[in-house]
């Protein structure tokens, strides 16, 4: 059986990192020592609809971010690429290759701000056979005076 203080120090253990989550940080001058199960119950319940919240946002911002780069997409198309690979090539064009040389996925999720979910895993895999030449480019540039 669990006992109130057992659950208390569980809770204890795991407030930092849950404040962290909630807030981006870890809490400071927090005694623990005189916070009741109450108070971190209390505490908790709010980390989580904070979590929550964080997370719906985060949702909205990916589904904006996007829809957006779809509409850049088709920009691109109207303005003379004709379609999706040519378009996405230009795309590339226009970031510099050292902005992919830690992965597709992370340039995808980070550098171009589509967050890290499957539509993200999706384009990076289309966009990889295509980032090639740009890599390619990079590193001969990057390594020339090594050879």
């Amino acid at each position: 059986m669990i006992t109130s203080e057992a659950k208390r120090q569980d809770m204890i253990q795991i407030y930092s990192d849950f404040h962290k989550d909630a807030y981006g940080f870890r809490p400071r001058g927090i005694n623990y020592d005189e916070m009741t199960l109450e108070d971190l119950q209390a505490d908790f319940d709010r980390f989580s609809a904070i979590c929550e919240s964080n997370d719906r946002e985060e949702e909205a911002r990916s589904d904006y971010a996007i829809a957006e780069f779809e509409r850049r997409v088709q920009s691109v198309i109207d303005i003379g690429a004709g379609d999706r690979e040519t378009a996405l090539r230009w795309i590339l064009d226009s970031y510099d290759g050292g902005d992919m040389m830690y992965g597709m996925e992370g340039f995808v999720s980070y550098v171009m701000c589509l967050g890290v979910n499957d539509y993200a895993k999706a384009l990076a895999v289309e966009l990889e056979p295509l980032a090639e030449g740009i890599m390619s480019a990079f590193n001969a540039e990057r390594y020339a005076d090594m050879v």
